[in-house]
Formats: structure tokens, sequence, C-alpha cells
């Protein structure tokens, strides 16, 4: 009885175990679900790691994000992606199907910087190194080339644009000032390849690096003194293909337009110049302006009427283009293999109204096509095979005028003739109507085919040692540019213009005839055809077809062996590298066709880099580089640098005082010497001789001839070498809060051996010198940035960064004339400085003419020649003598040595904005005569303010006011030479780029199966603020083709 009691209360026992069991199981173990996404934009993100803190239990997410984990109660969940921030969450906190977003970390993602043959860690470098992502260059909007691009991107680098015409990609670049005269052409290197970076679709970069120091370029030796620009493409990933597809169409118009005084205006104030000039029998009959104001009074005048003919040129030829952008890429692969390819077109549309006709097309437009594939092979886990294939095709269309079409449309007369007659036939008085010559003139075509091809080849030696890996790199570009020319007539632009049948009419205004219904009308006293009066139009004939006009050929190879290694807290790194560039060249030169000689460069190259903990910090780098520009033996030199660093935030008193507040205090000092070569021209060191004509001996014509004759060129420079620039930076990285960045560098450049002709050279020598390294100069500066970036709530994101550039030089020795005036002496002043005449005042009365007599003259003027208004010049050697002597050396120079950038945006749900501003200072250039004077070339064109010039009821009132009038004031004349008054500031502040973009919820796509949908629209050049000329956009060429506003809209499809 009593073990039957003891199996009950045993059975009871079980049975109540079993029945608690379940939950106190539950207890232990429960299975989450959940999905990863992006803060921003709430897409899923692919292959997150999620792990259980302090265990190796852990997935990933799958393709929409999502992941299935058993954990306990009272786990912690630590939640990892590379370019986001992690995050640690309680499993009790969690919801059902929770959905985790994560933020990106924009340290993690700047954690890398591309640097010469190699990548760093941001937080190790100790370079003066900008570096900004290919998706920052997306945000430029309609802009067609890399390093247009840049502009406002790059702290202390310098992109000045002076034309928007389609293809041409004139982008004048410099790094921290100018420390030379000579070219400031920063070497530009695409995936460690010399190259165009305009040739590259911007859809294909991953970063772009500028490289600023002697740290930095010192590894380039010869070819780095000017600074370094690299760009990365981007490469494959080992997760599933993503197609990325962006397209985008573009208006665009220029940013300025041109206006003129009407022409009863300019007839008043021509008459004005004719009588300052004492030219009476070239006034115009005050009949002539009496019918011209009549016609004015009744609308009787226009581009097209043949009487009262008055045309805008402008208007007429200028109006909106268009530009289309596209481009489509993949992006992935597996553990063997990745890939990237792209491939895209750019349709870059004219502003000029032309029409294509049934022999050519006139219009200017560019067209181009990009590819590109790279392949990464891990054939096994240590040999690595890159692959990199990459090419564009270009044609570039434009129409052809003798003249350059701008500077034609600017100073053709507005009234002399209409565009065309209202019998059909065009108007003209010298050949030069711009919308004839431009129209059926003829058109030329160039074409132009570039490939790039690499392949390296990297193997880790981990058998010999962890950390040794050695490569090797090839690369082959060629380049072939052809040539279709059409012209009418079949010669020569100066025969397609002749070519056109034109006509000029004159009327006769002072006898007009009134008609039995009161119109009025008047007699036609010449009707010339021109070019001649049996003149015929001639049919259009090609000169060229896809002839040859230039050819290049690269071939560049590399060898490297590369340690990197950590042993426990010291991390060293080392690099030896040697590479060699052949460069050939076929190209034309006055329609002749020339081979160059192979050009040759070579680099021998070391690193070693060491830190502690990544907090002290220290890089040496070494190379002997050299140029066959120069002679042997002087070919190669040895360039080194070094540089400390120390980060203070990494000591552990800031990190458990003030870890929370300072998250990044970095400083930084580096020192080293570059060279430079770009300046440098071949076969310096060589003595050249040139041979023509012959000598007759003897009296008669039976006398001997001998021939050729042999003529010395100047003396060589037997020891002509290249530049060598000593550079100095210190640097210091500050980051508050993980929300504020402060960067500051202060730089200091001492160059010489700048080649350059001496100056003193005496007669006694007989010769001339080629260039010699002689120039000195110096330059230093500082560059700022701050960047912020913070949000409000968990949606609203914001970011605000400021940029300052500034810089200041001097020329320490060009071989000044020791005996020449202090003033015009070189030394002291800025490279580039710029000699004015000094415009003080205009001359009020005759008297004051007669007490300021000087002799000499300005552009042929004679003082005696002078009259009240016009200008009072310093004559500065007070010698009596007004000529170039009196030219002194301004302060202001033509180029900014100061810039300032504040970039802006947000995100908020999907939507994006952003707005760069962008301003250099200190700019002044002399404003063209197109703008300043009147009545150009003796047209009767005049500016809009011309009545404010100079006259006698507005004498002895103060300031320096705009000249009397005369008939030629304006680049060869006395008031239109170079002076103070024409030097104007030309400083801007500019709203460079704006976007305005959403990203339509992941919701909405999922149905269709597209990742990501991104619409936007973007605005550049869309504001300008400068004290100038409105009529002139202070960045362009003022009589080039123009800077153009423009508004795009867009899309970016991912899947």
């Amino acid at each position: 009885m009593r073990h039957q009691s003891m199996k009950l209360k045993w059975m009871c026992l079980l049975f109540l175990s079993l029945l608690l069991s379940p939950p106190l199981l539950w207890g232990q173990n429960r299975s989450i679900k959940g999905q990863i996404v992006d803060a921003k934009s709430n897409e899923p993100l692919i292959g997150v790691n999620i792990t259980v803190e302090g265990t190796s239990n852990g997935t990933i997410s799958d393709m929409d994000g999502r992941f299935t984990l058993t954990v306990t109660p009272n786990a912690v969940l630590k939640i990892s992606y590379i370019g986001y921030q992690e995050m640690q969450l309680k499993v009790a906190d969690l919801k059902k199907d929770a959905i985790i977003s994560l933020e990106e970390d924009s340290k993690q993602l700047e954690e890398v910087v591309v640097v010469g043959y190699g990548v760093q860690k941001k937080v190790t470098s100790v370079g003066s190194i900008t570096q900004t992502g290919g998706n920052e260059l997306m945000k430029g909007g309609s802009v067609n080339s890399v390093s247009e691009a840049l502009q406002g991107k790059l702290n202390g680098v310098v992109a000045i644009n002076s034309s928007g015409m389609p293809g041409d990609n004139e982008v004048k670049m410099y790094i921290r000032g100018k420390s030379t005269w000579d070219n400031t052409d920063p070497l530009v290197l695409v995936d460690g390849i010399e190259r165009n970076m305009n040739d590259v679709d911007m859809n294909e970069i991953e970063s772009i690096s500028v490289l600023k120091d002697a740290s930095a370029t010192a590894v380039y030796g010869v070819r780095g003194g000017n600074g370094v620009i690299l760009i990365t493409t981007k490469r494959g990933t080992d997760t599933a293909p993503v197609i990325n597809f962006s397209a985008n169409y573009t208006f665009k118009s220029p940013t300025t337009s041109m206006k003129l005084a009407d022409h009863v205006t300019a007839m008043q104030a021509y008459n004005m110049a004719m009588a300052n000039d004492a030219s009476w029998d070239k006034l115009i009959p005050q009949s002539t302006i009496d019918a011209w104001s009549r016609a004015y009074a009744e609308g009787n005048y226009g581009a097209y009427n043949d009487v009262f003919p008055y045309v805008n040129w402008w208007d007429e030829l200028i109006t909106g283009g268009f530009t289309q952008n596209y481009n489509i890429n993949i992006r992935g692969g597996t553990d063997y293999m990745k890939y990237f390819a792209s491939a895209g077109y750019q349709g870059d549309g004219d502003i000029y109204d032309l029409k294509k006709n049934d022999d050519f097309d006139p219009r200017h437009t560019y067209k181009r096509y990009n590819w590109r594939s790279n392949f990464d092979f891990n054939f096994t886990k240590s040999t690595k095979l890159s692959i990199n294939i990459a090419g564009s095709m270009g044609y570039r269309n434009k129409s052809i005028d003798n003249d350059s079409p701008f500077n034609r449309i600017l100073t053709e007369s507005t009234s002399d003739h209409p565009i065309m007659y209202s019998d059909g036939n065009w108007g003209d008085d010298e050949e030069k109507n711009p919308v004839a010559n431009m129209n059926l003139g003829g058109a030329k075509l160039r074409k132009t085919f570039q490939g790039w091809y690499d392949a390296s080849l990297e193997q880790k030696l981990d058998f010999i040692t962890k950390g040794l890996k050695v490569a090797a790199k090839v690369s082959y570009s060629s380049s072939s540019t052809t040539n279709t020319d059409i012209y009418r007539g079949g010669s020569s632009a100066d025969q397609a213009l002749k070519s056109i049948v034109r006509y000029h009419r004159v009327y006769d205004y002072a006898n007009p005839v009134v008609n039995t219904d009161g119109s009025i009308t008047y007699p036609m006293i010449e009707d010339k055809r021109l070019p001649a009066s049996t003149s015929e139009p001639l049919p259009p004939g090609v000169t060229m077809w896809d002839g040859l006009d230039a050819y290049t050929r690269r071939f560049y190879y590399e060898f490297s062996v590369a340690y990197n290694r950590s042993f426990n807290d010291h991390n060293v790194s080392a690099l030896a590298l040697v590479n060699r560039k052949i460069y050939d060249e076929r190209y034309t030169e006055n329609n002749t066709q020339y081979m160059r000689f192979p050009n040759y460069n070579e680099d021998w190259v070391g690193r070693v880099t060491y830190n502690w903990k990544e907090r002290y910090l220290t890089e040496m780098n070494i190379s002997y580089t050299g140029s066959e520009k120069f002679a042997r033996g002087d070919r190669f030199g040895l360039f080194p640098s070094f540089s400390l660093g120390w980060r203070l935030s990494e000591e552990p008193f800031i990190k458990k005082s003030i870890g929370k507040v300072l998250t990044n205090a970095k400083f930084r000092y580096s020192w080293g010497k570059v060279g430079s070569d770009a300046g440098a021209k071949r076969w310096n060191y060589i003595q050249q001789f040139t041979s023509d004509g012959n000598i007759t001996l003897g009296t008669d014509a039976s006398g001997q001839i001998w021939g050729p004759l042999y003529h010395e060129g100047d003396v060589a420079n037997l020891n002509s070498t290249w530049e060598k620039s000593t550079k100095q930076n210190l640097g210091v990285e500050i980051g508050l809060w993980n929300k504020l960045d402060i960067t500051l560098d202060l730089f200091d450049e001492k160059r010489k051996d700048i080649l350059m002709e001496p100056q003193t050279t005496s007669f006694i020598t007989g010769a001339k010198f080629n260039a010699l390294n002689i120039g000195s100069t110096k330059n230093h500066g500082f560059e700022l940035e701050l960047h912020y970036n913070d949000k409000i709530g968990s949606d609203f994101r914001y970011h605000v960064g400021f940029t300052l550039a500034s810089s200041e030089n001097r020329v320490v020795f060009r071989d000044d004339p020791v005996n020449g005036p202090d003033h015009l002496k070189e030394a002291g002043k800025p490279i580039g400085h710029q000699n004015r005449y000094l415009a003080v005042g205009n001359y009020e009365t005759i008297d004051d003419v007669f007490n300021n007599a000087q002799t000499g003259s300005i552009n042929s003027v004679a003082p005696g020649q002078v009259v009240p208004g016009d200008f009072i010049y310093i004559d500065f050697d007070s010698n009596g003598i007004l000529n170039g002597q009196d030219k002194v050396a301004v302060d202001e120079l033509n180029y900014p040595l100061h810039t300032y950038g504040l970039n802006l945006g947000f995100d908020w749900k999907g939507l994006s904005f952003s707005a760069m501003f962008y301003a250099p200072t200190g700019v002044y250039k002399l404003v063209d005569s197109v703008y300043s004077a009147s009545f150009k070339s003796g047209k009767i064109n005049a500016q809009p303010d011309v009545m404010n010039a100079w006259t006698p009821e507005t004498a002895n009132t103060t300031g320096l006011r705009a000249p009397a009038l005369h008939l030629k004031n304006d680049d060869g004349a006395f008031n239109g030479t170079e002076s103070t008054y024409r030097y104007q500031n030309f400083s801007y502040l500019r709203l460079k780029t704006i976007e305005l973009g959403y990203n339509l919820p992941k919701k909405w796509l999922k149905t269709v199966g597209l990742k990501s949908l991104q619409v936007y629209v973007t605005g550049n050049n869309l504001l300008t603020w400068w004290g100038g000329d409105d009529r002139i956009d202070p960045e362009g060429g003022q009589v080039k083709y123009p800077i153009l506003r423009s508004f795009t809209s867009g899309v970016r499809v991912s899947f």
C-alpha cells in the first residue's frame, strides 16, 4: 500500500512538471522576426549581421532585409552593417515583426581614403587629403564633365569654367593657389593611370581623392608638384546583382544676355564722338536721325525690315538648348568573381538657333558613348586578377565661321542691314552676317575614339610572412581623332563665306516719298551684290572626310611589393614599387602632320608607415623619379617626405573625461620635396638648328648658289631639370559629439629652379638662351572645413557644410634687370600680377589738358590728341613721358586667392534636398571692350549707358567717370587701354547647384520588382550675385560661348 502511495506521488509530480515545462522552456528560448531597413530611404538592407552579444549565435538579413533568430528573453542583439552605425537592442524591447532602422555612419563611410598607390584608413592617414564620393558628383545636375562637377566640392581645388560649349571641357584647375607661372595643372590618375578625367562617365566613379601636401604627393616625384587627383571607378561586390538605371533631361540657356542702346540713341552718341574727334564730315545727318525716330515711334523697324533694320543678333541666334544623359550599370558578383559594367550616353544640344539643311548639319552638338567593365577574379584565397576594359566615342559637330561666332554676335552692326531682305536675299556689308554664315557656311565634325585596357595581378605571400603581397599592373590606352570638314565652295572657311550671295542696300532718308495713301517710303540709292556683282552661290563640298587629325598611345607597367601587418598594438605597412610610362603621339599642326618622339617617365617608390594603437602615427615616403624631358644626368631626382600624427582623442584620459564630446582630435604635420616637369619643354637641353634659303656667290646670275643656310637656335640649357618644391603642412582635425567635424590645414611651399627665359641677357652675347632653372616663388595659406550632421526626431536629418580656402604667393626671383624701375620688377609681387595704367580722373577743361601736357603716347594716341573728358593717367616715373613704363602692378589678381563654399540639405521620409553656394573672391579682370566701348570697329553700336559718358555739362563732378566719346575708345585707344578703369572686380557669389528628390516608398515598388526609385529636379547656376555688368558672367570668357543656366529633371532606378 505504501509502495502504491509513493508511486502515485511520483506520477503526480511528473504530471505537474510536464504541465509546467512548456512555459519554462518558452522562457528559456524564443524565436524573433524582424526587418532591417535604411533609416533615410526605408529600403531593406541585405546581408546585415545580427548576433547575440557574447555568443556565436547569429544570422544575416535576406534579400528583403528580413531575419529570424532564436534567442533567450534577456538577450541583447548586436546589429552591424558596413557603412552604418552599429546598434544594440534588448530582445525584451522588440515588438513582434519589428522594423529596425540603421543610420548611416559617415565616419565609417569615409574610413578608407585613396592615396598614392594604395588606400589607408582615414583615422591613421597623416597626409592632407580631401575626398568625395561619386554620388556627390551626381548631385551637380547638368554638368557634362568631371572637372566642372568638382567646383566647390573639394576644398582647396579651384576649377574655373570658361565656356558652356557642347564638348568643350575648358576648365582651368589648380590646387592650393599658384606656385609657378608655368603650367599649374595637377596630375590626374584614373585607377592609377594618367588619363583625362573628363573622358570618364560620372556614373562610373566611386570616389575622387585630392592629394595636396608633400606627404601625399611625394610618391609621384617629378609629376606631383602641382598636386594629384585620384579617380577610382566602381568595382563589383560579392552580392546579388543590382541594376541601376538613370536618365535625365535638361533645358539650358545662357546666364546672361546682350543689350545695346537703341539706334536713335546710338546715332546721337555717334555724332558726339565725331565732334570730339573733329570728324565733322562723318556726322550723321539730322534727317536720318529724324527718319529713324519716326520709325521707332511707329514700330516700323526690326530684324527683317528692309529700310529700318535693327537686329539684336543675340536674340536672333541664341535660344535654349537641351541635354540628355542616360546610364545603365550592373554591380554584383560572388566570392570567385566580382563585376561592374556600365554603359552611358550623353547628348549635349546647342543654344544657337541653327537649322539642319540637306547638305550638312551646322548645329553645335556633342554626343558621347561611354562603356566600362571592371572584373575581379579570386582564383584562390591569395591570388586575384583584375581586368578593366573601358572607352568612349565622341562626336563633336559645329558650324564654321572665320571669326569667333560669339564675338561676331556681340559686335556685328545692329542697323546696317537686316538679317534677310523681304525678297529673300541675305543682308550684309562685309560677309559678316552671323545668321547666314553659321547656317550656310559649312560644318566640322570631329570624332574621337578612346580605349583603355588595364590588367593587374595580386598575389598574397602569407606563407612567407603574414601581410606580404606582390602585385603587377599593365595598361594600354589609345586615342584617335578624325575630322570631316564641309565648306561651301569646297576649299576653306574664307571661300565658304564668299560663296554666299548677299546684298547691301542703302535708302535715302533725306528725301522721303509721301504716297497717296499717306504712307511714307524711302527711295533706294544703293543696291550692291556681295562679295562681287558677278558672284553666284556655290554648293558645299567635302575638303576632308574622316581625315586623321591625331593619334596617341600610352603604355604603362608597374611592379610592387607591399607589407601590412599588426603586432599587437603596433601596426606597420611598407611599399616598394617601380613603374614606367611610354607615350607617343601623332598630331596635326598648321595642316601638317607630325610624329612625336616617344616620351618616357619612370618612378621608383618606397613608403613605410607605423602607428601604435592608431594613436601615434608616422609615415615616410621616398621616390626616385625621372623625366626624359631633361638632359642625361639630370633626369632623375630624389623626393623624400615624412609626416607625424597624434590622435589626442585616443588617449585614455581624454576618452574617460570628455570622450563623449571630443569624438575625434588629430594633429598632423608633414614635410617633403616634390617636383614638376609640367611646364618644361622637350629638347630644352639640345642645341637646335634650322635651315632655309641659300646664298649666291658671284656678281651675276651665273654665280654659284650655295645652300641651304643653317641658323643656330637659342643656346641650349645643358643642365635643364625640373622645378623643385619644398612643402610643409600642419593639420588639425576635430570631431565633436559625432556631429560637428572641423578640419584646419596650414600650408607653406617654396619652389625653386622654375624654368624661364632669362631677362638680363646682354645683346653682346649675340644669341638668346633656352629656358634656365633660375626662377623661384613662395606660396602659403590655409584651408578650413566645417561639417555638421544631426537629426530632429527619427525622420528628419540635416547637414550643413562650410569651406574656406585662402592662399597668397610671391615671386622671389625672376631675373629682374638690376637697374630697371623698381615698380616694374617682378620680385616681391604675386605670380601673374597685372600691370595697369592708373586712371585717376578726367580732364575737365582744355586748360587741364595743356597743364598736364606730356610727351610719349598710349596706343599711338599722343597727348596732343587728348580732349576734355578723357582719362588722366599717372606718370608714375615722373619723367614727363606717358608710356608703358608708367604701368604699375595692382594689388588685385585675375584669378581667385580665396574661395568659399556652403553646402546644406536635409532628408525626410524619402524627400531629400541639397544646395551649394560657391564664391571666389579677390578676382579682377579687364572688362572686354565689347561691353565698355561704343562704336567698336566703327559700327554704330552703342552701350546701353552711352549717354552717361563725360560731357561738358557733367564737368567738375567728382570721381572717375566714363570718358568722353570717340569713334575709337576700345582696346587700341587712349581711353580703352589697360587701365584701372577697365580692371574691375569679378568676385561673385553663385547658387551653383540645388536638388530636390523623392524616393518612392518601398511598398509602392515591391509589386513591380524595384528596389528603389528616385525622381529629382536639379538647377545649375540659378542665381549669381556680383557688382558688375549684368551682361557678363563673371566666371566665363566674355566673348566666348557663355556659361549656362540649366534645369534638369531625372530618375534613378535600382532593381
